[in-house]
């Protein structure tokens, strides 16, 4: 089983790679009609996830994507296959675009067997007149961990099935300097209903996002979180991540190295365990397919 979707993983990953010179003059087209008929920056991102974090990057109205992130072990030595052999996390989402301001997701997550739904919503659109310098974008999530009630007692030895349930807020700003460059930068908050004893239910924490386009459908991508807020028993850990993108219109594929385990936009500013100085990291890939819905 394991050998299959191995295998089936390396063959989407070819396949896409020897599709890209079939759709560049498709992807060239479709940029030079867009930007001839709007004055808004597009494709700040490319895609609405770059590594670990959301960007402000939004579908468009009946846009419906499909992401498939892993997370593999740490990077230790020849034994484990540089992490390959080891234990990982994964999660399989899936977005909608209701309108082009508006999207709403869902997806499963491996790891406490997570369960969210998400929304987000464009606030302000940069234009290429410069009246509005940034993109501003709301992203926001609730969760439902999968643990079994043992896991999830209070400090009175109680179950409560909202302990299960635990909330994200984000909002980013960006800009696209050019058409190589990009940043982001967002200000994240999670809450827990419940946590372990040594870690707070109330979270808060800055993200920095760049990227810089090397090839048509080539990007150096960079992704950093901090948490804000540590208590003097347990410090949180940041998060960072460095890979390379190849993206067309539809499609997107992520490789990169990072500390961050975890999957789940909370659990990611909370309950990162690697530490960046000690090089705890790990490879980790991204995979986005994007269909649009409209009649044609």
């Amino acid at each position: 089983m394991i050998t299959t979707v191995k295998n089936s993983l390396a063959f989407i990953f070819i396949s896409f790679i020897l599709c890209q010179p079939l759709i560049t003059k498709a992807q060239e087209k479709h940029e030079k009609e867009v930007s001839e008929e709007s004055n808004n920056v597009e494709s700040t991102f490319q895609n609405p996830l770059l590594i670990n974090n959301q960007t402000v990057d939004i579908l468009e109205k009946k846009d419906i994507e499909f992401t498939f992130q892993q997370r593999f072990g740490l990077i230790r030595n020849d034994n484990n296959m540089l992490g390959l052999y080891s234990p990982s996390n994964l999660r399989l989402g899936l977005d909608y675009g209701i309108t082009d301001w508006l999207c709403i997701g869902t997806g499963v997550t491996k790891n406490k067997n997570i369960v969210d739904a998400n929304v987000k919503l464009k606030l302000l659109q940069q234009t290429k007149s410069g009246s509005m310098p940034v993109s501003v974008v709301y992203f926001g999530e609730v969760s439902r961990c999968g643990l079994s009630e043992d896991e999830l007692l209070n400090q009175n030895g109680e179950y409560d099935p909202l302990n299960r349930i635990s909330y994200f807020h984000e909002l980013m700003v960006a800009r696209k300097f050019n058409e190589k460059l990009s940043l982001q930068a967002a200000v994240t908050y999670s809450y827990f209903n419940f946590i372990e004893s040594e870690k707070e239910n109330s979270n808060l924490g800055v993200s920095l996002l760049g990227r810089y386009k090397i090839h048509r459908q080539t990007s150096i991508i960079v992704d950093y979180d901090y948490p804000i807020k540590s208590t003097s028993s347990h410090l949180f850990k940041p998060n960072l991540g460095i890979g390379v993108e190849f993206a067309t219109k539809n499609n997107m594929v992520q490789i990169f190295v990072t500390n961050c385990s975890v999957i789940a936009n909370d659990e990611m500013r909370v309950c990162i365990d690697n530490h960046i100085n000690k090089a705890e990291f790990l490879i980790g890939f991204n995979i986005a397919r994007k269909w649009n819905l409209s009649a044609k």
